[in-house]
């Protein structure tokens, strides 16, 4: 009689994935080596982004003029204060999503637009001959924030002209392009791979490096229910924050998020020190409450001495 091998059923069934990002590996210290090393500015910007907002590198990319809340399209600049909204169309979660920007991300896309928006000169081809001609683009809606500007010739946009390649295989290649100038830029930092002698298989910095440094620095600073709102995470518990809950969480964590612009840091250290003196005002009150209701026990406790002292007269 045959003997039936039964596999173990343990080494069958795999674990699931953690839904929690890795502790960041990065350090502040070197986003800033990164973002000072890329020349680009619509790459440098888009980096930042990343490392301040925490979403998803491929959703990022499809960020748009439109996504912009609080943003005057005519004078490239916000308004108020700056929020991006996202309809969750190409999030993984699916579920749309409104974020508050960092000061120094909003300066940097005001940067980055007038710089798309430029006037300038191009020289292409037009019935045969070369032109040159003076052009100053105009801003749309439409127009993604981290992508070549509509008009340039760029393979993205000679690929979204032809109607065979959809838009999500154009998508890929943005993507893929813009990923590998980033491989570039730690290369040539000699940021070192996985490994011990960082001969490893895998980059230790990649563009989702970003999305774990903002989820660490958010639960560091807050707790894990902010991290997972920030980054765009599933359902949570932070969903029933109030809008000034959700406004001040972020103002304790945006200096952590800010990479050049001192502005926010100075803000927040001004804030804590009128919390400080406050928080000083009310200890020295409540010191004061405590000695005078310590001499008013010292009073009551001799009264009652000398009443119990007294001898009452005879009737």
């Amino acid at each position: 009689m045959h003997s039936i091998y039964v596999p173990n059923a343990k080494a069958l069934v795999k674990s699931p994935r953690s839904n929690e990002p890795d502790t960041s590996p990065i350090e502040k210290k070197t986003i800033v080596s990164i973002l000072m090393a890329i020349s680009d500015i619509r790459l440098r910007s888009y980096v930042m982004y990343l490392a301040s907002a925490g979403w998803r590198a491929t959703e990022s990319l499809t960020m748009t003029i439109g996504n912009l809340e609080n943003f005057d399209i005519n004078t490239l600049k916000f308004t108020g204060t700056p929020f991006i909204n996202a309809s969750g169309k190409h999030a993984k979660t699916k579920k749309g999503k409104r974020r508050q920007l960092t000061n120094e991300m909003a300066r940097q896309i005001e940067k980055l637009l007038a710089w798309n928006y430029r006037p300038r000169r191009v020289h292409h081809k037009i019935d045969g001959k070369w032109v040159n001609r003076k052009i100053t683009p105009t801003p749309k809606i439409t127009d993604p924030l981290f992508a070549p500007y509509h008009s340039e010739v760029s393979e993205y946009y000679k690929q979204a002209q032809n109607s065979k390649v959809s838009k999500e295989d154009t998508l890929a290649n943005l993507y893929g392009a813009t990923s590998k100038k980033f491989r570039q830029t730690t290369d040539r930092l000699s940021i070192k791979w996985e490994g011990e002698n960082g001969n490893g298989n895998r980059r230790v910095v990649t563009l989702h490096t970003m999305r774990r440094f903002v989820y660490t620095q958010c639960k560091r600073v807050v707790d894990e229910g902010y991290a997972k709102y920030h980054t765009g995470r599933k359902t949570h518990e932070y969903d029933k924050a109030t809008p000034d809950e959700i406004a001040e969480d972020f103002a304790r964590v945006e200096p952590y998020l800010t990479f050049f612009d001192t502005s926010a840091v100075e803000q927040r250290q001004e804030s804590l020190e009128k919390e400080q003196l406050k928080t000083r005002a009310d200890v020295a009150r409540l010191e004061e409450q405590i000695a005078e209701l310590r001499a008013a026990s010292i009073r009551s406790h001799e009264n009652k001495e000398i009443l119990d002292n007294t001898e009452l007269p005879m009737s």
